[in-house]
């Protein structure tokens, strides 16, 4: 089976600072075959790569009805961040997102996003106000729409219990 996690080189167009400490990097491909190929959904992730320097997840902040590129909105907070507040138009960095693949027996997963109204972190009570951000949470649906499972980590550089998690997606799954 091929991987799904396939690598783009990706030029910096141009870099909007948003805050002191947020900058959102439009980023162009460097492949106009690459650039055809590319599909992303609405509030899916990717793993950003600075050369030599790291890499990290981040989620995309544009619409992909908004044209050939990804736009991502990043706050400098360490490492990998740092490094990406240093860029400059012109600088290549690498984005791997998941691609859809029928061999890969995942068929079933929604991404969504909460970049523009933060409607989501407003009624599951993990929208951090003060800096526009989501707590580190996982939830389970069952098929209609009701939480199974609610998890929420006291710190957002603490991991879920993605055992626990696995296991309350499985009993909904046997429902």
């Amino acid at each position: 089976m091929t991987s799904i996690y396939v690598p783009y080189p990706m030029a910096v167009d141009a870099i909007q600072q948003e805050t002191a400490d947020i900058k959102t990097f439009k980023l162009a491909f460097r492949d106009s075959e690459a650039q055809e190929k590319f599909e992303f959904q609405a509030g899916q992730f990717g793993v950003f790569s600075v050369f030599g320097r790291g890499e990290a997840p981040f989620g995309i902040a544009n619409s992909p009805t908004q044209g050939r590129y990804v736009e991502c909105s990043v706050k400098r907070v360490g490492k990998v961040t740092n490094a990406l507040h240093e860029l400059n138009v012109g600088d290549t960095v690498e984005i791997t997102v998941t691609a859809s693949d029928e061999g890969s027996g995942i068929d079933r997963v929604e991404t969504l996003s909460d970049h523009r109204d933060a409607s989501f972190g407003k009624a599951y009570g993990v929208l951090i106000k003060e800096m526009r951000l989501l707590s580190r949470a996982v939830f389970v649906l069952d098929r209609e729409g009701i939480v199974r499972h609610a998890q929420l980590v006291g710190e957002i550089t603490e991991e879920p219990d993605y055992e626990a998690v696995l296991s309350a997606a499985e009993e909904v799954l046997k429902a």
